[in-house]
């Protein structure tokens, strides 16, 4: 039998693991990969790969990859050059066109980390943990011109731990998001699955302005179960923060990593204490372990290195 010509839309972290099972897949012939341009990254903002090019440069140098800046206008030349039968997508970064979404035989196939038709959008995994949710899962729809509103192959559940942040949980996600797309593309080429429609009363939106860095701002009046969410969340990206006064002079800090502090205290509201050899701060509802920081103007380092911080106060 002949393998099924597949072209992959895939840019993130998220999609490397999905990219490299398909890759190691029976019967699939992924013929091209299709992947944003090299982004500025670094304090020089020098152009870096994306995970996915990185990946391929690094293990398949010789796989044809595209990195088209506006995927509209070269979608023709690629698809008729390429003639895929099957297109899977997974964390591109690219709305894709109607021509493209109705060229292959066996539709364009999207690996999405939701429960659909909860967290349709670009950042369903962090907004999961904002949320507070203790499940989440991956979905393989079928693509449409909506946002991730087509029907439904198959799902799986995947168990969101209270130290999990979409660091880890983008990890589990995409381990699992392949193994799905392992056991769900022979059904479906040999026409043994049936699509569900999605339920439109139940969808939920994850758009990527609720990541913006401004909703990841820590105040004084954030109480301490969800400052720890978002510094969850918020990790790697944007990075959870707050601002303080130290003797007069409003700094930045970063929480990289906390925890919820098990100690009472009388402490002011949005004050940062001592404890011991912890760094403790105090929210309207109970305190937070400072565990993983950064102070504007200084180095990433635990807490014993930022012991001095003792007596700063939140600014809002």
């Amino acid at each position: 039998m002949n393998k099924i010509r597949t072209i992959f839309f895939g840019s993130g972290e998220f999609a490397v693991p999905i990219l490299e099972g398909l890759l190691h897949m029976a019967g699939v012939d992924v013929v091209a990969v299709v992947t944003q341009m090299d982004k500025p990254a670094g304090r020089n903002q020098d152009l870096k790969p994306v995970p996915v090019k990185e990946f391929i440069n690094n293990n398949y140098p010789d796989l044809k990859v595209y990195t088209p800046l506006k995927y509209r206008l070269e979608q023709e030349e690629i698809l008729e050059k390429e003639k895929p039968e099957l297109i899977i997508v997974a964390d591109y970064g690219q709305i894709l066109p109607e021509y493209t979404i109705n060229y292959p035989k066996y539709k364009c196939l999207n690996v999405h980390g939701s429960i659909l038709p909860d967290l349709r959008g670009a950042v369903p995994i962090p907004i999961a943990i904002l949320k507070g949710y203790k499940k989440t899962g991956v979905s393989i729809p079928i693509m449409t011109t909506g946002l991730d509103d087509g029907p439904v192959l198959a799902m799986t559940d995947v168990e969101i731990e209270d130290t999990d942040t979409t660091e880890t949980l983008k990890s589990k996600l995409a381990k699992a998001g392949a193994e799905l797309l392992e056991r769900t593309l022979p059904q479906w080429v040999d026409g043994k699955l049936v699509p569900l429609e999605q339920n439109e009363k139940k969808a939920t939106i994850a758009d990527k302005t609720l990541i913006e860095k401004e909703k990841a701002k820590i105040t004084s009046e954030t109480d301490s179960e969800k400052a720890i969410r978002m510094v969850r969340a918020f990790y790697p990206w944007p990075v959870a923060w707050c601002e303080i006064d130290m003797n007069g002079k409003v700094l930045r800090l970063k929480i990289f990593k906390a925890t919820i502090s098990d100690n009472s205290t009388n402490a002011e509201i949005g004050k940062i204490y001592r404890d011991g050899k912890k760094l403790v701060l105090n929210l309207n509802d109970g305190s937070i372990e400072l565990l993983d920081l950064q102070l504007e103007g200084k180095k990433r380092a635990g807490c014993n290195d930022y012991l001095y911080l003792s007596g700063a106060k939140l600014v809002s």
